[in-house]
C-alpha cells in the first residue's frame, strides 16, 4: 500500500498537469517576431487564488509553457514590457575594416573615389563585407 507522502505526490502531480491542461500557451508578446524589450520590468498575475510577480525576461519563457491562464490577459501586459522587434545595427560596409578611416578617400580607382567607393560599400556590399 502507497504512503500518504505518495498519494499526495501523484495527486499534486495530477493537479498541476490538470491545471496547466486547461491554460492557454501562447507568446508574451502578442506579435511572434516580438520580444521584451524591457526584461527586467515587472507585472502582477494571478495563479490560481495567488498573486504572482514576474519579471518580463521570465514571463516570454512561462509563456511558452501554459503558465497563464488566458493569452489576453498576459498581452495586456505587453505595455509594460515594451515588446517590439529586436532592433538590429544598421549596416555598415567599411572598406578598411573595422572603424578605420579611407587612407586617400579622393583617389581614383576604377572611375570612382575610394569615398564613392565606400558609399556604394556601405549601401550594396552586405553579402560580401566581413
Amino acid at each position: 500500500m502507497p504512503s500518504a507522502t505518495a498519494i499526495l505526490s501523484w495527486a499534486f502531480t495530477l493537479l498541476s498537469f490538470t491545471s496547466r491542461a486547461f491554460a492557454e500557451v501562447c507568446d508574451l508578446c502578442p506579435t511572434p517576431d516580438h520580444f521584451p524589450g524591457d526584461e527586467s520590468a515587472k507585472f502582477k498575475y494571478t495563479k490560481g487564488d495567488q498573486l504572482q510577480i514576474v519579471n518580463c525576461s521570465h514571463a516570454f519563457d512561462l509563456a511558452k509553457e501554459g503558465e497563464f491562464a488566458s493569452c489576453n490577459e498576459l498581452h495586456n501586459n505587453t505595455v509594460i514590457c515594451q515588446c517590439g522587434p529586436l532592433e538590429q545595427e544598421p549596416f555598415s560596409c567599411n572598406l578598411c575594416g573595422g572603424d578605420q578611416l579611407l587612407p586617400l578617400p579622393d583617389r581614383i580607382v576604377a572611375q570612382k573615389t575610394c569615398s564613392e567607393w565606400q558609399d556604394i560599400a556601405t549601401k550594396d556590399f552586405e553579402m560580401d563585407c566581413s
